[in-house]
This record gives C-alpha cells, sequence and structure tokens, in this order.
C-alpha cells in the first residue's frame, strides 16, 4: 500500500490532544508497501498549521490497560477523526474538531502483554501479577498493579517471566496495520510509532516518540528493555535501521519528568558533549 505523506520539517505543526483513549529487533519484509508517494498530494502551501498528536495510547500500552483504557488503535483513529468513543467510565467523548494527523504511539516494554495477561488461559494468565490485575476492582487496586509492574517495565526485575515476544510482535503488527488503514492522503495523516522510555533508578524518565517516515517499519519496536536504559543505543538502533532504508526521528515528551536528565550536558558516560557527539 502505498503512503502519502508530506516530510514533517517544514509544516507548523501544533501538537495538542492527550488522548488517553526484545528479542530481535530485525527488519521486515513490508518495504515493498512503503514506497514514497509523498508527490501524490500537492502541498497547499509551507505555512500551514496542522493540528494533531504524535503521543496516544491504546489497550496496547500497559499503563493504559491497567487504569481502564481497552480502546485499539482504529478506536483511536477513528476518534481522531470526530467520531465519538466511550469511555471507560460508560461517557461518550468526541472532539470538537477533528485532527490532520495522529499516530498511536504505544509503549514498545511489555507492548499488548497486559491484554494477554487479562486471559486466564494465556501462557502468562496464571502469573501472579496476571491474577493481580483481574482482580483489581478499584483504583486503588489499579494503582498497585502499576505500582508492581514498574520495577520490571524499567529492567530492574527480570521481565522475561511477563515478556512473550510473539503477543509484541502481534501487537506491532496491528498497529502498524491499523495506521496504513485510516492513512487517507490529502486529508488525514497517520504516523507509524511507538514510545521508548529509558530512565533511572530514581523514576527519571526519559520518554520518547520514535516516529516512522513511512511503512517501512522494523518487525519488532526497540524497547528500554534492549536499550538497558540507555538511550544512546536507542540512536544507534535508529542509526542502524537507517541503513536498512527504515528511517525514524525521536520527539522528546514530558521533559519535566526527567528529573533533569533530558537536559544533561554530558554524555552516558559523563563526558562533555562536543561536535562529534552531536553529528
Amino acid at each position: 500500500m502505498k503512503r502519502s505523506r508530506k516530510p514533517i520539517a517544514p509544516l507548523t505543526v501544533l501538537l495538542v490532544l492527550a488522548v488517553a483513549c526484545g528479542g530481535d529487533p530485525d527488519g521486515t519484509d513490508s518495504a515493498g508497501a512503503a514506497a514514497a508517494a509523498s508527490d501524490a498530494v500537492e502541498s497547499r502551501s509551507t505555512r500551514n498549521a496542522y493540528f494533531g498528536d504524535v503521543h496516544v495510547h491504546t489497550k496496547y500500552s500497559f499503563d493504559a490497560y491497567i487504569f481502564g483504557t481497552r480502546a485499539d488503535p482504529d478506536d483511536a483513529y477513528r476518534f481522531a477523526r470526530g467520531e465519538p468513543l466511550t469511555h471507560a467510565a460508560g461517557i461518550e467523548m468526541r472532539l470538537k474538531a477533528p485532527l490532520d494527523f495522529l499516530a498511536v504511539a504505544d509503549h514498545a516494554t511489555y507492548l499488548g502483554m497486559f491484554e494477554e495477561m487479562d486471559n486466564p488461559d494465556s501462557s502468562v494468565g496464571q502469573h501472579a501479577l496476571s491474577v493481580a490485575l483481574r482482580d483489581a476492582a478499584t483504583p486503588a487496586d489499579r494503582s498497585a498493579v502499576f505500582q508492581e509492574v514498574l520495577p520490571r517495565e524499567r529492567g530492574y526485575v527480570d521481565p522475561d517471566d511477563l515478556l512473550d515476544l510473539d503477543v509484541v510482535r502481534s501487537a506491532w503488527q496491528k498497529i502498524v496495520e491499523a495506521a496504513e488503514r485510516h492513512n487517507d492522503p490529502g486529508n488525514f495523516t497517520t504516523f507509524i510509532g511507538y514510545e521508548f522510555t529509558a530512565g533511572g533508578r530514581g523514576g527519571e524518565n526519559l520518554h520518547r516518540n520514535v516516529i516512522f517516515r513511512d511503512a517501512n517499519v522494523p518487525g519488532i519496536p526497540f524497547s528500554r528493555l534492549d536499550a538497558k536504559n540507555n538511550p544512546e543505543l536507542l540512536w544507534d538502533w535508529m542509526d542502524e535501521q537507517r541503513t536498512q532504508g527504515i528511517d525514524s526521528l525521536a520527539i522528546p515528551h514530558n521533559s519535566n519528568g526527567s528529573d533533569g536528565w533530558m537536559f544533561q550536558l554530558t554524555d552516558r558516560a559523563g563526558n562533555p558533549f562536543d561536535s562529534a557527539y552531536a553529528e
């Protein structure tokens, strides 16, 4: 399927609306579906303002699922285009005006796993944390599950007993397919992406939304479990993907939650930034 996207850089992009609605990360054979078609839609101006969101979580994100989100990527895209969406509390929601673009950017870590944990017959359905998830009946219960998950999600407790990479790949493929279904050149642009987070033991979070240029994407996203909390390994991975024709950019967000880490002037090893590092 051809995708018609104008390059991101020339646009005056306003990001609005926060919608709550590791294996071997090698490439996929989707390159054929990513044929460049950016010339298909002629740009009316380089000074238009486009409104959208590149940080939307669905049921495939561990935190969203724990706190009641059951909307999937298709729901997120329909909502962005102005269709109603029913909140977990039963309230119908609708945007005052549709958006111009959207990226479902679910957490790469444990992508899709919590829906799997909610199924008692799944491979992880009888794990103690899965049972606690299903038994969580109050906000306090859900918060307790969330707090128990964090050390695993951050990679400080062995995550492997709750990690099924086949589930992660399946969820990622569904995210990619939903973006392809809802991309409408000249009217509504979808971006394929995910959220990568690195950080420290004190809760410092280095959040980045990794957005791919087109439908040529890897078979599985690179997560903090792959990076061992080192964001520099994300950039190395992105560079390596570019050698395979998979282009992406990483957009920092919620930098206030980094406890200053996002603004450090030294690299991971403590060396001051220089021009070679910046390049």
